[in-house]
């Protein structure tokens, strides 16, 4: 069963890791986890196929998932105030 969901928000709860089964939300258009705590972005956010906006800034992340080239339809992204090295 796919969930009908199209906007997910968590901010400012002090996230410290985003559970595997979120790549079951597979309608899912924006998904919004700025500031919290998170220092991984599971591989299974990946197949948020369906995904358009993603904002992750103020986390502790350094990298993306390996198949982050995956969101296709991804038109918006914030990473600002994170640790990555370019």
């Amino acid at each position: 069963m796919q969930n009908a969901n199209r906007d997910f928000s968590v901010c400012q709860y002090k996230l410290p890791a985003l559970p595997k089964d979120i790549g079951k939300l597979q309608n899912l258009k924006t998904l919004v986890l700025d500031t919290n705590e998170l220092s991984v972005i599971p591989e299974e956010v990946c197949d948020l196929h369906h995904l358009q906006a993603l904002a992750l800034s103020n986390n502790y992340l350094s990298q993306l998932p390996g198949r982050f080239s995956d969101l296709t339809k991804l038109s918006s992204l914030h990473l600002a105030n994170n640790r990555f090295v370019f």
